[in-house]
This record gives C-alpha cells, sequence and structure tokens, in this order.
C-alpha cells in the first residue's frame, strides 16, 4: 500500500524500498510538510541511505509525506540488523544554506520566490502575490532564518510544503474556529520527547562543535548526542549545522484535538488553521498538521507548537 522512494540531494530518483524490509507505522490519512514534519522508519535492507537524501512516499500513486534524512542509527538486535532513518519535512533543508547579507525592499511573495528558485525540486507556482512592500536586512542568516524574517511582516498568512515540494504562501483560505464541549470533545497537549537532545556534540570533517541548552539541562537533565556529518569541511557551515539540530532535538509538544459530527469534519484538512474557544488552553491560529477522519469524529493533529512558529518567536 505504501512505497518509500530515495532520492539523492539533487533530486534524482536513486531507488525504491521494498515494503518487505521497512517497519513504519504509518496513522494518518492526509498529512502536509509544514513545520519541520517528522517521520522515522527501520530499514532491514542494504541499499545504503545517507544524510540529507530526500525520502518521498506514496500511497498507491499518491504523494503523501516528502523529507530529507537528518539522522541515520545502524542497530542491531534479534531481529537482524537495520537503520533506523530519521526524516525532517523539506523545510528543514533550509536551515544548511547560508542567505547572502544584503539589505532589500521587495514584495514578500516576491522574495519567497527568489528564494526558492535557487533551490531544485521545488515549484513556486502556488505562491500568492501579497499587497505593499517590506525591507529586511539579511546578516548572517541562512534560508530558514530568513524565510522566518519574512514571515514575521505576514503573520495573516500561511505558508507550507506539500508532499509534491509544491511552495502555498497565502491568506489563510479556511479557519475552522471549535467550541470546546459543543464541537471540539477532547484537547490533548503532550510533549514529544523521545528524540529530545540538550548537549549535542558535531564531528565534521575540519574538526568538532558543541552546544548544550542549559536551560533545557535544568529543566530534563542531560541528554546528550554525538552527530557525524563528514560531507561538512567548514566551521561556518558546521555552526549552521549544530544550530539547526538544537532546534530539531527540542523538546516538542504536540496538540491532538477530537472533533464530532457537531461541526462537518470532512471540511478540515491539512493547512487549515483551527483555533478553539471556551477553553483555557492556546489552541490560536494553528495549522493542520494531520486529520485522521473516522465515520463520527475526526482526530485532527495539530503542528508542533514548537516548529516554525515557535522557531521565528525565538529569534
Amino acid at each position: 500500500m505504501y512505497s518509500i522512494k530515495i532520492y539523492d540531494r539533487n533530486g534524482s530518483f536513486k531507488t525504491t524500498l521494498s515494503e518487505k524490509l521497512v517497519n513504519c507505522g504509518y496513522s494518518f490519512s492526509a498529512t502536509v510538510n509544514g513545520g519541520f514534519s517528522g517521520l522515522s522508519f527501520e530499514y532491514f535492507g542494504k541499499v545504503e541511505i545517507k544524510h540529507r537524501e530526500r525520502i518521498k512516499i506514496y500511497k498507491g500513486t499518491q504523494a503523501i509525506y516528502q523529507g530529507f534524512v537528518i539522522g541515520i542509527a545502524k542497530l542491531s538486535d534479534r531481529s537482524g540488523e537495520k537503520q533506523v532513518i530519521n526524516c525532517s519535512g523539506m523545510l528543514g533543508l533550509l536551515a544548511f544554506i547560508p542567505y547572502p547579507n544584503k539589505t532589500q525592499s521587495a514584495n514578500p511573495s516576491q522574495l519567497i520566490r527568489d528564494l526558492f528558485a535557487d533551490l531544485p525540486g521545488f515549484t513556486t507556482s502556488e505562491i500568492q502575490d501579497y499587497h505593499g512592500e517590506i525591507t529586511l536586512k539579511s546578516e548572517n542568516l541562512t534560508f530558514l532564518t530568513f524565510l522566518q524574517e519574512v514571515l514575521k511582516h505576514t503573520r495573516d498568512w500561511g505558508f507550507f510544503i506539500d508532499a509534491e515540494n509544491v511552495v502555498h504562501f497565502g491568506p489563510y483560505s479556511t479557519h475552522h474556529l471549535l467550541t470546546y464541549g459543543e464541537d471540539c470533545y477532547s484537547i490533548d497537549i503532550a510533549e514529544e520527547s523521545s528524540n529530545y537532545f540538550n548537549h549535542i556534540v558535531l564531528e565534521y570533517e575540519g574538526g568538532s562543535l558543541e552546544k548544550k541548552d542549559e536551560i533545557g539541562i535544568q529543566n530534563y537533565g542531560l541528554s546528550k548526542i554525538i552527530v557525524q556529518e563528514t560531507e561538512i569541511k567548514d566551521q561556518a557551515t558546521a555552526q549552521l549545522r549544530i544550530n539547526s539540530l538544537l532546534v530539531e532535538k527540542s523538546i516538542m509538544k504536540n496538540c491532538k484535538i477530537a472533533v464530532n459530527s457537531n461541526y462537518k469534519f470532512a471540511t478540515i484538512k491539512p493547512g487549515d488553521i483551527v483555533s478553539i474557544r471556551n477553553t483555557q488552553r492556546m489552541v490560536q491560529n494553528k495549522p493542520v498538521k494531520q486529520v485522521q477522519y473516522g465515520p463520527n469524529t475526526a482526530t485532527v493533529i495539530l503542528d508542533s507548537y514548537q516548529s516554525l512558529e515557535h522557531f521565528i518567536s525565538q529569534k
């Protein structure tokens, strides 16, 4: 039913993994790659999968996920040798690319088009025209942090990259306002710490760097990981990478809500925006990451609180 295709860093097709050699708990019926949508799977085959190669998952002929490899762990247990492949949504790829230092005044939509024009494989036909210009000074930014600076000026507009690598940017087309206790009867906000590290050592060809999240260490205790990325040659690139790793490995707060038939839950789609009233929990203007539709209810999973929106607020 599902197939995983591997592409090299330039987007050229490499191979399709045999479904018999993959163990992955797909539980969604719809998804988008907004934020840093993560996915992990276990692979028991012999194909060599490399860091920053692209992963594309199909259900039949429909692409439902696209990301790139951020971590590979080789393990051996009673089931045999396997690789645990950790992926991040395509948006995280921008954290590797330095943005030129310059000051520019332009329409935000054009700035985003120009940014993705330098990246192979992305389609920008769904970037709508924003009215007005902004002035930005970029200094020591990556493509990702530059994009975040642009989005600070367009908070009423939504942004995500879908599973076909199409970049979407435009006003929120659908905002679902739910009422707790009427059409929304469950809100589950939980910390996801299975991939959490607060002390990271990055070993690269030119040496090594380390970085700590001191507040995280105080709150959760020390959790250390050593990451080897031999394709990195210089300290500047290594510094950008370790900064992005500390974000990728941070504590996520995932929000899952249950919507009943008092609301037309079939109209809720990935990429829409959800707010919930009559609750003290701050669920306002959150993008929909996944939707699991049932006969009488829908489970809506909102993008991680500590994804793109959180990352912007920390800059």
